[in-house]
């Protein structure tokens, strides 16, 4: 693990409920300037929207499984030393595609690919899986500011 649910606090503005990550397994730079960042999250059940999101039958709401993704993005982003004290925000969002529901008690493991960052803004593509099967996947575009 390189940085834990505390760490990761010190580095993006996100907390609980928002706070959508428990650790960051590894970064890894690429020969051709991308970087991939491996997260993690398990959604314990216990968190409020559970209650009201399919009662019955409990599923992570989609829109924070993306959110998921972006904020494992935004830890490397805010990590660096030129984004002190900035933000990441989540300006856009293309090719979505929810393939599986996430249950309570699963863990998800995340994997972003981030492109370069030009003129403040930065594109990605980020998957989540769960138990080895792609859960979801979307490319993002954010803004450093």
């Amino acid at each position: 693990m390189l940085y834990n649910k505390e760490d990761i606090k010190r580095i993006i503005p996100h907390r609980e409920p928002m706070l959508l990550l428990d650790e960051i397994l590894e970064v890894n730079v690429l020969e051709d300037g991308n970087i991939i960042v491996k997260g993690k999250k398990t959604f314990t059940g216990e968190e409020d929207f559970f209650k009201g999101h399919f009662p019955n039958l409990p599923v992570v709401p989609g829109v924070l499984v993306l959110e998921a993704i972006a904020q494992t993005g935004a830890v490397y982003c805010l990590s660096l030393e030129e984004n002190k004290g900035k933000n990441v925000f989540l300006v856009g969002a293309d090719n979505i595609k929810w393939r599986r529901s996430i249950l309570p008690k699963e863990e998800v493991y995340i994997t972003i690919t981030q492109g370069r960052v030009r003129h403040g803004l930065g594109k990605a593509h980020g998957e989540a899986y769960v138990d080895g099967c792609l859960a979801c996947q979307a490319d993002l575009v954010v803004a450093i500011r």
